[in-house]
């Protein structure tokens, strides 16, 4: 760049100046490799540190009066319940006839799953199973179905 000159130094600081206008600007020094990162990242956690997260279990064709407290009851005879939410609608605050419940232990969640997957629950059969990962919009355009012309 003409009228701009850069000094590199060996610890890694460098800096440009701008003789045009009188400016300098320092560059920060580059990271060591060997020393370890700030803001308390210590890298990777190793696998027998990490937590392990539990079974969410997703609770379909819940009649529109059931609330999360009734949820959680329907599955603590089976074990812990970590949380029990009946999942609203955002700007009415209406049930969305679904709801999902966090069970800590896998094997409790399986057996609650057994239990009461098609069970009359205020005369609606209950739809039981494991949660699958919520579908974003871009899930959608992933598969290129979506908008293909089709050959028109």
């Amino acid at each position: 760049m003409p009228g701009h000159s850069l000094f590199i130094t060996g610890l890694g600081v460098g800096a440009i100046d701008f003789p045009d206008c009188g400016h300098r600007k320092v560059l920060p020094r580059r990271p060591d490799p060997t020393e370890p990162l700030s803001r308390g990242f210590s890298g990777p956690i190793p696998l027998s540190q990490e937590k392990s997260y539990e079974m969410r279990i997703y609770v379909g064709n819940l009649d529109y009066a059931v609330t999360s407290d009734e949820l959680r009851t329907l599955f603590e005879p089976f074990g812990a319940v970590e949380s029990a939410e009946v999942q609203v609608k955002t700007r009415t605050g209406q049930s969305r006839g679904f709801g999902l419940v966090d069970m800590p232990n896998d094997a409790e969640a399986e057996a609650a799953i057994a239990a009461l997957n098609g069970r009359e629950h205020r005369d609606r059969p209950l739809k039981i199973n494991e949660s699958r990962p919520r579908r974003t919009v871009r899930d959608l355009y992933a598969g290129g179905w979506y908008g293909s012309g089709g050959g028109r």
